[in-house]
């Protein structure tokens, strides 16, 4: 989830990087809290049953399984996987947030084109305008709700929950949304949507038949003079064909997502690297054991806390939390 911070920072402010490094909300802690809490318990899992439950024996045989993931992990091109994945995922998103038209130009270009030089027809174009960018509107609605759930549930025609039990027809969510749609543009959904039934029964509005009355609406204003002449109709036209464009880019996005294949190579790839880091990054006893032999020879008396410092150590998952973090 994508979350605006720009506004929180201050360069003035002390350890405002702090703050915003601990940030919860849109976070990597948010996202990874859940993950990360078994990663930890499996570490601290594996640990106890290392140095707690398991004989001499097979102490020497988890020694080796560790010593074999360490060298799994190390072969697993990770960085350069990822580093292409995110990539092409950051690079796809932000293009997608690119082509999403917004209303300002064609409200904008609108106002300037669509009037009257007669007071008598003032009235009639104010409500071509608003009809216009009504159905522009209409048009944006109608295709990002089938791209986000939450313009979806803000525009999902529910029924309240304190109200009585109904039924909303294709007709009145349609009325919903644009209450100047006529009778001959609701059958036109009509008739879509029982083609639709006919053949996968299911039903999703056509994002681009409100921008198609839009045109119809600008030739009817351009007929009794409220648009001024032919090039600026065409201008007006030209805009509704790139809102059309540009809506029809990110329906392309939505359809068409990155290659399912990438993204198993990359996800498996991160599970096996976890899977070795889990066991790779214990704290084994033979490691240990060297270290406190050469600090025995080099006649270094050690503390007796140094070895409870280290059993401790031993039970939490450091490397390892950076890695996944990380990865």
């Amino acid at each position: 989830m994508a979350v605006s911070y720009a506004s929180n920072i201050y360069t003035k402010e002390k350890l405002f990087f702090l703050k915003l490094l601990f940030r919860w909300s849109g976070s990597v802690w948010q996202l990874l809290w859940v993950d990360f809490f078994f990663f930890a318990l499996a570490y601290v899992g594996l640990a106890v049953m290392y140095h707690q439950l398991l004989s001499p024996t097979r102490r020497i045989t988890f020694e080796a399984v560790i010593r074999s993931t360490g060298s799994i992990r190390t072969s697993v091109p990770l960085s350069f996987m990822l580093g292409f994945f995110v990539s092409s995922v950051l690079s796809r998103w932000w293009s997608m947030c690119m082509a999403i038209p917004w209303m300002h130009a064609p409200a904008f270009y609108a106002q300037g084109l669509i009037e009257s030089c007669h007071k008598s027809k003032s009235d009639i174009a104010r409500k071509v305008r608003i009809t216009v960018l009504r159905y522009f509107n209409l048009a944006w609605i109608l295709m990002m709700a089938t791209i986000s759930l939450h313009i979806k549930h803000r525009f999902g025609f529910m029924r309240p929950k304190n109200t009585r039990e109904f039924k909303l027809t294709w007709r009145q969510r349609l009325e919903l949304i644009n209450s100047d749609a006529k009778e001959e543009e609701m059958q036109v959904f009509a008739r879509s949507a029982e083609l639709s039934k006919d053949t996968d029964w299911t039903y999703t509005p056509e994002y681009w038949l409100p921008l198609g009355w839009a045109n119809r609406i600008m030739r009817r204003a351009k007929n009794i003079g409220c648009i001024a002449d032919e090039r600026q109709f065409l201008w007006m036209v030209t805009i509704a064909q790139n809102f059309r464009n540009d809506l029809g880019i990110v329906w392309t996005y939505s359809e068409f997502n990155i290659p399912l294949v990438y993204t198993q190579v990359a996800v498996t790839a991160v599970y096996i690297f976890l899977f070795s880091t889990l066991l790779s990054t214990q704290l084994i006893e033979s490691e240990v054991g060297l270290d406190r032999h050469s600090v025995a020879n080099g006649s270094i008396v050690a503390d007796p806390g140094s070895t409870t410092g280290v059993e401790v150590l031993s039970h939490i998952p450091i490397l390892g939390s950076l890695e996944f973090i990380f990865y």
